[in-house]
């Protein structure tokens, strides 16, 4: 015990006095989890908004004397402006054939010079994207209803405009711009489960979308919402930095690797890799000294186990000795660090780290020094409950929730950061490639990521029909993927909501079998393990 509190007392002592740590305004760069599908630099004006109860973070128009000052910078090869209508829940107009019309909530105008660049052409089956004032091009399955084709007339916005070209509708949903994100507006959606009604954002239908040319953006009243620059790599550190001083968010790749840049807050770190040695020291010795103890107290976990102490609470108490060494250590070592900055004071050594005397910086020593002990006395902790009790292991079982007739049923699976789009791109695939036979998927929905109390969430809404007996159940059902602030992990939750059914715990279990079905796939496929269910 003697060496665990010197040791410990040692680390928040070399903590506070040998490092730095300070968060300073500045352009934060991050590297982002995918491949860039082209080079270049995407410059975005993302924003928070609130739609409903929910809070998004959305581009939004880039204002004009900004598009003028970028157009003007030196160091550009090229700009291309792409145009685009805002996210509504109203229709932005209607497109009329001579057999029928459509509402329209979405149009899009990017330049044919710009949609090569970004691979924009390979989305076009037929024809062309538009170049002249009054040429449109449609989604096929927008053409497909309004029985039209390459060369006919539809009116749109007042305006009679040609059919140039016509769109492969899931190449489109499936394209992504250098921000992960799709290229076409959003939409706002209302949703209603359980009496209650939702509203939220998530990309416009294909059958709901146009796309026009740039040369009559500003007549339509289409503002900028994204610029894509080609710039001289000598140039490329220092016009990212400035424009991300702007406030704008800005996407650029370098070799193999897109990276973000934004104005935000930056730690600023001094000494951080030397605080690291005596880190890992300290949970060795913890280490060390704890799974010794383990064993040399066997005749004590034997005698805690007969009179009933479970496995969980033996542990416990290995975890709280640690704990106390920890708060023991924490207070000598801050009390050093003190009186190590009087003694370099009066032998007038420059310090180049900041000083660490407050009241924050003592909650923190002990905070870290609690975090390693019990990093350090974990493992043995664990061993002395199943020194006598082995057999006690610990196994998933799957509890659902029953709330208003609602099932919440937790998904065993914990999906890392980085691969939440991907996984989110597979489940709206999977859904709708599993509608087959009598088993029917539809209304797939997924949402737009929201900023919810406690972290963000996204929502995969989807209803499903399948036979039960005599009748067909019916299930509505939200697929929650929540990310918890400060984890990097998602985790699942279904809910569930059977509307016709023989019993309703029937419709709840086969809902959950068919999304099990869904993550067990996903999970094989990216090579992460799923929970026994």
């Amino acid at each position: 015990a003697g060496l665990a509190i010197v040791s410990t007392a040692s680390m928040v002592w070399a903590i506070l006095v040998l490092t730095s740590y300070a968060s300073i305004k500045g352009v934060v760069r991050e590297i982002q989890p995918y491949s860039p599908s082209y080079t270049g630099v995407l410059v975005r004006n993302v924003q928070a908004v609130r739609v409903g109860e929910a809070l998004y973070r959305v581009p939004s128009f880039i204002p004009r004397e900004v598009v003028s000052m970028i157009e003007s910078e030196q160091g550009l090869l090229e700009v291309y402006v792409r145009y685009s209508s805002i996210f509504t829940q109203e229709p932005l107009t209607r497109i009329e054939s001579t057999k029928t019309s459509k509402e329209i909530y979405g149009a899009l105008a990017l330049s044919p010079e710009e949609a090569e660049v970004i691979g924009f052409t390979e989305v076009v089956s037929r024809g062309r994207l538009p170049i002249g004032e009054r040429e449109v091009a449609l989604p096929d399955v927008l053409a497909e209803e309004l029985a039209v084709d390459v060369k006919s007339r539809v009116m749109i916005f007042g305006k009679y405009f040609t059919v140039c070209g016509i769109l492969n509708s899931k190449r489109l949903s499936l394209f992504r711009d250098l921000d992960n994100r799709v290229v076409y507006p959003l939409k706002t959606y209302v949703h209603e489960y359980q009496e209650k009604v939702s509203v939220f954002l998530a990309p416009v239908k294909p059958d709901e979308l146009v796309v026009i040319s740039v040369k009559v953006a500003d007549e339509l009243g289409l503002e900028p919402v994204s610029l894509l620059l080609k710039v001289r790599k000598e140039k490329l550190e220092s016009l990212t930095e400035k424009l991300a001083y702007l406030g704008l968010n800005l996407w650029y790749t370098v070799g193999n690797k897109v990276y973000r840049a934004e104005y935000g807050n930056v730690l600023e770190v001094k000494g951080g890799l030397s605080a690291l040695i005596p880190v890992v020291i300290v949970v060795l010795n913890i280490f060390i000294i704890f799974i010794s103890a383990v064993y040399q107290r066997r005749q004590e976990v034997v005698i805690l186990s007969s009179v009933g102490v479970n496995p969980t609470h033996i542990t416990m108490i290995f975890i709280a000795e640690a704990l106390v060494l920890g708060i023991i250590a924490s207070g000598i070592g801050y009390v050093l660090s003190v009186a190590s900055y009087k003694v370099m004071a009066g032998l007038q050594a420059g310090l180049q780290v900041r000083q660490k005397v407050s009241a924050v910086w003592g909650i923190a020593s002990i905070v870290v020094a609690l975090t390693v002990a019990a990093l350090g006395a974990l493992y043995p902790a664990y061993k002395s409950a199943f020194i006598v009790v082995p057999s006690m292991l610990r196994r998933f079982r799957l509890e659902s929730e029953v709330k208003r007739g609602v099932y919440e049923i937790p998904i065993p699976l914990k999906i890392p950061e980085g691969l939440i789009e991907d996984f989110i791109k597979f489940a709206e695939k999977w859904l709708n490639k599993s509608s087959r036979g009598a088993e029917v998927i539809s209304d797939v929905l997924a949402t737009e990521e929201e900023v919810v109390e406690g972290g963000k969430m996204r929502r995969i809404i989807f209803t499903y029909e399948y036979p039960d007996g005599m009748i067909r159940a019916r299930t509505t059902n939200e697929l929650e993927v929540f990310l918890p602030r400060g984890e990097k992990f998602w985790h699942l939750r279904l809910k569930c909501l059977p509307v016709r059914f023989s019993f309703p715990a029937d419709a709840a279990y086969a809902t959950t079998r068919l999304v099990r079905k869904l993550v067990l796939e996903w999970s094989s496929r990216v090579k992460i393990k799923l929970e026994e269910l």
